[in-house]
């Protein structure tokens, strides 16, 4: 006989019938690539851009985020979305969407996926803390904080002595 798992399609599970992927690593650098072997490499981590005027544009940085995913997701197909939120929560620019497959791995149980975004001319117009926001299907699967910070502000609070 058969029975119905109590969480099974319910709001508590997973409402596809599939374990969920998760993110294993999540952050903003200067550089990022992935080499021949699919090792990642990443250079110059940072969670805090100093500006010097508002509104600020940093001209480049990229973002790195691991996912891991189980049999029950392999082949499937995922739609991914990176959205940057304001200190307010709101959207700035353009979300970025994008699809695929979950990869059956040959020899794990455990499907591991690289997403490196270059990401170029993204604009600041204030101070504040801001944050990167990862989904997954409509389901955010990391948050990156990501503070701005003004440089005048930063100086002259040290010529105050504090």
């Amino acid at each position: 006989m058969i029975s119905r798992p109590i969480d099974f399609d319910t709001p508590v599970g997973a409402t596809d019938n599939k374990a969920p992927m998760e993110c294993t690593l999540a952050l903003v650098a200067d550089a990022a690539n992935t080499d021949s072997g699919g090792k990642l490499n990443v250079l110059g981590v940072f969670d805090v851009i100093r500006a010097d005027k508002f509104p600020y544009v940093i001209p480049q940085f990229y973002v790195v985020v691991r996912f891991t995913a189980g049999p029950a997701e392999f082949g499937l197909k995922k739609q991914f979305e990176l959205v940057i939120l304001s200190p307010d929560g709101q959207p700035i620019g353009g979300r970025i969407q994008g699809k695929a497959s979950v990869p059956h791995p040959p020899d794990s149980n455990r499907s591991n996926m690289v997403v490196i975004l270059r990401m170029v001319n993204v604009p600041f117009e204030k101070a504040g803390g801001y944050a990167i926001s990862i989904l997954v299907g409509g389901e955010e699967k990391a948050s990156i904080p990501l503070e701005v910070v003004s440089i005048q502000s930063q100086r002259a609070r040290k010529k105050k002595g504090g």
